[in-house]
């Protein structure tokens, strides 16, 4: 009996309201592929050398190449309009627990992350660029938190509830497996770094 209650409760309120946010998350999905497959795949020039000169063999992506109404400003914009949907759906949960109750659930930080840095990376990619250190770094872990996000959304679907939820609990339970492989891959590349440092220009500023 109460099985079905949750079922029909969840069918009749719950289901639709994540199935909105998960339509606005894949929304923002599609405008990020195309925003990294424009800028860091389609709109690269080739990596200026010390002395200044060009360097055919190796290309990195230029802002300044950019034409002031291209695509990649709209991609951009419907990634920062479409953040909007989890900022209003947090708050209003924020306000209607309380504040201080929310932020003390740990999986609400992901929401917090999930905008934030999708916000952060936004002004990032549009003011600093799209080459610099700090907007691909930031880009990254937006992706990551986006990739968890949709392991989220994924879970409202039956047929991909019990695979995503087994696929997380296999990934808490290998941290320790995870932090020793880490610190192996740190040693070795230290080891690595003596026998045979890298002369290549793409690693000049990779420590």
């Amino acid at each position: 009996m109460v099985k079905e209650l949750i079922a029909y409760k969840w069918q009749a309120f719950a289901f639709k309201f994540h199935l909105f946010g998960a339509i606005s998350h894949l929304i923002k999905q599609i405008a990020l592929i195309m925003y990294i497959n424009y800028i860091y795949l389609h709109n690269r020039g080739p990596m200026k050398n010390e002395d200044g000169s060009l360097n055919p063999d190796y290309y990195v992506s230029y802002k300044e190449n950019l034409l002031p109404n291209d695509l990649w400003q709209y991609y951009l914009g419907t990634i920062f309009v479409m953040l909007f949907i989890p900022l209003y759906n947090d708050s209003q949960q924020a306000f209607k627990v309380g504040l201080l109750k929310f932020v003390t659930v740990g999986v609400n930080w992901l929401d917090i992350l999930h905008v934030t840095i999708g916000f952060y990376s936004c002004y990032l990619q549009f003011f600093e660029g799209p080459s610099g250190t700090q907007s691909i770094l930031i880009l990254i872990l937006s992706i990551i938190l986006c990739l968890i996000k949709t392991f989220f959304y994924m879970k409202i679907f039956e047929s991909f509830s019990f695979i995503v939820t087994m696929i997380l609990q296999v990934v808490i339970d290998l941290k320790v497996f995870i932090l020793f492989f880490i610190i192996l891959i740190v040693m070795f590349s230290m080891i690595f770094n003596v026998i045979a440092p890298p002369t290549k220009p793409e690693y000049a500023k990779v420590g």
